[in-house]
């Protein structure tokens, strides 16, 4: 009855490297992600031949 159901134990050891990473690319995110969204705006709302 119970060989078809997987059970998996997800620790504290398996969750914190998984955090850190998340933690990582949200403090990258945070640092860099307004001149991105910033640059890449600029990027469309130049007008077509405005070079």
């Amino acid at each position: 009855m119970f060989e078809s159901i997987l059970v998996a134990y997800i620790g504290p050891e398996t969750m914190l490297p998984l955090g850190s990473v998340v933690a990582g690319a949200v403090g990258v995110a945070m640092m860099f992600g307004r001149n991105v969204l910033r640059g890449v705006g600029r990027i469309f709302r130049r007008p077509p031949g405005a070079d």
